[in-house]
């Protein structure tokens, strides 16, 4: 019988070649796909508040405060124009000396205004008048004696206890009176602006 080995083992190494050639031409007709991996991020975890913080409270806007203590007059006003006899109004304008003011907040200043020569020199009585500081009000003193204390002329000290800008609004009304050879009463008025700036 004849050894048919060699044969069988050429067949084995025919088959072989034959696969590993067809394997090849496989794997360049259909290239792999590189995969593709996306990172998610983590979502950021919160950390629990602590029982024992402090609530955060706004600030609290505090309404204007203004004080205004009368004090003796320490300056010379403008002279009395048509001073004489009668009860005729004079003036009615009310000026400020030292003003416009520029001051610092809740430090002390002078505010000085001159209405004296509304009356032209005469008596005058029945006076009322007010102050306004921008939101703030104050009456004026009555107080025939206006050469020492504020009627229709006066000093006072005052001080803001905010800043900002404000227009400050003089004004009274009074009895002109002759109480003389003219024996008479007259009601006259006299009023002012002028600005405060608190920094």
């Amino acid at each position: 019988m004849a050894d048919t080995t060699p044969k069988v083992a050429i067949t084995i190494a025919i088959i072989t070649v034959v696969g590993v050639i067809g394997a090849a031409l496989i794997q360049k007709s259909c290239p792999s796909t590189p995969t593709t991996t996306t990172s998610v991020p983590a979502a950021p975890v919160s950390k629990p508040e602590p029982e024992n913080k402090k609530q955060e409270i706004p600030p609290v806007d505090l309404p204007l405060r203004v004080t205004a203590e009368p004090i003796h007059i320490e300056f010379t006003g403008r002279p009395i124009l048509n001073r004489g006899k009668g009860c005729g109004c004079g003036a009615g304008d009310i000026a400020f000396q030292g003003g416009p003011y520029s001051v610092a907040v809740n430090k002390e200043f002078i505010f000085r205004y001159d209405g004296a020569g509304v009356c032209r020199g005469q008596g005058f009585d029945r006076f009322r008048g007010s102050i306004n500081w921008g939101g703030f009000s104050t009456q004026m003193a009555n107080n025939t004696r206006n050469d020492e204390y504020p009627g229709i002329a006066g000093s006072l000290k005052v001080t803001f206890s905010k800043p900002g800008d404000y227009n400050v609004v003089t004004e009274f009304s009074l009895d002109c009176i002759d109480f003389g050879s003219a024996n008479c009463r007259n009601t006259c008025r006299a009023s002012g602006t002028t600005e405060v700036h608190v920094r």
